[in-house]
This record gives structure tokens, C-alpha cells and sequence, in this order.
């Protein structure tokens, strides 16, 4: 939390910086993709249809550029 300046009313906000959102939306992924491929393989579902395997590298090479 911060405030923006003393002289002002109170405004209170969040200050999140772009790295942090690494590791909420990597999980987030990681169940998307593991759980719904598992699910696929084990009730006979199409995994390519469901999630690309280009779909799949965009995605992850998109959340790695986050990670720093």
C-alpha cells in the first residue's frame, strides 16, 4: 500500500510490479495445462484440441518474459 502524496486527501492503492505476477499466473497455467491434459489422456479426449502445442509454447514463452 502507498500513499501518493501527504499534502492530500488519503488515496490509498497497490503498487504491483509486472515480476510479480510470475509466479500467480505460471500456476494458474501449470493447472490449466497439466490438469487438462491429464484429464484428456485419462477420459480419451483430443489434448491438441484442446490446448495446441503452438497455443502452449506462446503461452509459456509470454509468462517467462514476466519472470525478471
Amino acid at each position: 500500500m502507498y500513499k501518493r502524496a501527504l499534502h492530500e486527501d488519503t488515496v490509498f492503492g497497490e503498487r504491483i510490479e509486472i515480476k510479480e505476477w510470475y509466479t500467480p499466473l505460471y500456476i494458474c497455467w501449470y493447472a490449466i495445462n497439466k490438469g487438462g491434459c491429464q484429464f484428456l489422456e485419462i477420459y480419451g479426449g483430443d489434448i491438441e484440441e484442446f490446448l495446441p502445442d503452438a497455443l502452449r509454447l506462446e503461452i509459456q514463452e509470454a509468462i517467462e518474459t514476466i519472470k525478471y
